[in-house]
């Protein structure tokens, strides 16, 4: 790894990434998601937890409930949007990247990823935070990028394996794919903790906002210039 003026290049091969998330995982990653991601901040705003009170059918389903059906439908948009990938079948670990040209859906397509049935499962309110939390970020995004970047919009590890460096080989794994291509890549997140983790890998934090009392930490990794590695010869050792 190469360490630059405010940007990290991956110059040594990094383990590859071996299993591409499918729609028959989406169940079971929304419940890893949940477990790992129950006290994130943006989630206990959409879903606090009195949520129960909020009348309707959906008052009767436990938060963790509502907590997996938010996040089944936000994986569902993200499996049409762009990719998401884990480390095995095993699904130890989750990271949703998307292209900045494939973020916009149709109507149609929202609809195929759940959302008609969400207010039944969440509640009118909760599905109303939820939405203005996707404006606000939309927004926001507009106004701080322009041009062609990735976005790192989830990176989730479950609780049972954490600690063990999944969550280093989803990043280092795509970055390594994005350093090639000489992109930017941006993120969000409302959990200041996670701040200096991504620093790790080259982001910077770039602005910081509230979306009603939650506060977001937007990162970006700036373009980078690949480390061309050669021997005496001139050859490319990075391509033997």
């Amino acid at each position: 790894m190469y360490l630059g003026a405010g940007s990290v290049t991956l110059t040594t091969r990094v383990a590859t990434v071996t299993y591409r998330v499918e729609k028959s995982d989406l169940d079971s990653v929304a419940s890893l998601v949940a477990r790992a991601m129950a006290r994130y901040p943006v989630f206990t705003y959409v879903i606090p937890d009195d949520a129960s009170c909020s009348g309707g059918t959906s008052a009767r389903l436990p938060r963790e409930d509502k907590l997996r059906s938010v996040l089944r439908f936000i994986l569902g948009i993200a499996a049409l949007q762009g990719e998401i990938v884990a480390p095995s079948r095993g699904i130890e670990a989750v990271a949703v990247w998307v292209r900045s040209e494939n973020m916009r859906l149709a109507t149609t397509e929202i609809l195929r990823a759940g959302f008609a049935t969400l207010p039944l499962k969440i509640g009118l309110p909760a599905t109303k935070r939820l939405l203005g939390v996707g404006r606000s970020k939309h927004r926001k995004r507009a106004q701080l990028l322009t041009g062609r970047y990735y976005l790192l919009d989830m990176l989730s590890v479950d609780p049972k394996q954490q600690n063990k460096g999944y969550g280093r080989l989803l990043l280092e794994s795509k970055l390594q794919d994005i350093d090639r291509e000489c992109a930017r890549c941006y993120l969000e997140t409302s959990d200041a903790r996670n701040i200096e983790y991504y620093q790790r890998f080259g982001f910077e934090l770039v602005h910081q906002y509230r979306i009603a009392r939650v506060p977001v930490f937007c990162l970006l990794r700036p373009q980078s210039t690949p480390q061309i590695l050669t021997d005496a010869r001139g050859i490319n050792l990075q391509d033997a």
